[in-house]
């Protein structure tokens, strides 16, 4: 599969031709180390692009090392928009990331537990319980890219699934 580059000059860069190239490459992705750090990378690019359309002042922080992707989480589910559920599952995506992309060796059980604990509530949870663990993370990534994705081009908060809340201890 050939992958997305975009310093390629024929190719043509748009949000939709990003949006097809989540699924894509998400989909088609048969590494775990290999799906979790592309699929944070998309996260972080959407995220990146809310800070800059909601906090226009403060864009120059996206330099800065130490803004890190929980800040802009906490940032975005703060002013509401990120809702509980999308907040949730990609604070999940960045901790199974950093997981992977800081230790040489991480703990398959703990990731797996990050995975189970993640949130689709699309699908009845008999189906869920069917789901391997892969499965079921990339579903959520592709949801929870996509939800934030969507959101900033239709200029609006990411409100999937709003009436869903996670216990202030889970945030």
């Amino acid at each position: 599969m050939k992958s997305l580059d975009t310093k390629d000059p024929s190719y043509n860069f748009t949000e939709q031709n990003l949006a097809d190239s989540v699924i894509k490459d998400i989909l088609h992705t048969e590494k775990k180390i290999t799906l979790f750090i592309r699929a944070h990378l998309y996260l972080e690019h959407f995220l990146d692009v809310a800070v800059e359309q909601h906090f226009p002042k403060q864009k120059h922080l996206l330099d800065v090392p130490y803004f890190s992707t929980d800040l802009k989480l906490r940032m975005l589910h703060g002013i509401g928009f990120l809702s509980d559920v999308l907040y949730y599952n990609a604070k999940l995506m960045n901790e199974i990331r950093n997981k992977f992309a800081h230790k040489l060796n991480p703990n398959e059980d703990r990731i797996q537990a990050k995975i189970k604990n993640m949130l689709i509530p699309w699908k009845p949870k008999h189906v869920v319980d069917t789901m391997d663990t892969f499965e079921i993370y990339k579903n959520v990534a592709i949801t929870t890219i996509l939800c934030v994705k969507n959101a900033l081009s239709e200029n609006k908060n990411a409100d999937f699934y709003p009436n869903v809340t996670i216990p202030d201890s889970q945030k």
